[in-house]
């Protein structure tokens, strides 16, 4: 009767066959990296990000619209006293008005830079 001897299972690596009892670090690997993400803040002028829509670094258009700060600012001088049109200053003068930046490939808001 022949006994058939049985191997003892050992770890694989790369081909090759290790030794049982043989210890193996383990390196984690990064994944690679995607696009810059889109900023948290945003300047009131136009500038250069990655647009996560059409997949491309684009300079950004800005529109500039009035918002919460730009009202308040209106009423604030309307209470003073500047009720006879200057308390409509704030929407003639684009830095007291939100930004919003768009893409000018795809049109899609990509962030809003609000004065309030």
């Amino acid at each position: 009767m022949v006994m058939q001897q049985q191997q003892q299972p050992g770890m694989i690596y790369g081909g090759q066959q290790m030794p049982p009892g043989t210890m193996m670090m383990m390196v984690p690997v990064q994944a690679p990296q995607g696009p810059p993400p889109l900023p948290v803040y945003w300047p009131p002028h136009p500038t250069t990000v990655h647009c996560p829509t059409c997949n491309t670094m684009v300079n950004t258009t800005t529109v500039k619209e009035p918002g919460l700060g730009t009202w308040m600012i209106a009423g604030g001088l309307c209470i003073v006293g500047c009720s006879f049109g200057c308390c409509l200053i704030p929407f003639c003068v684009d830095s007291l008005k939100d930004t919003m930046h768009m893409c000018p490939q795809c049109n899609r808001v990509l962030g809003m830079q609000k004065m309030v």
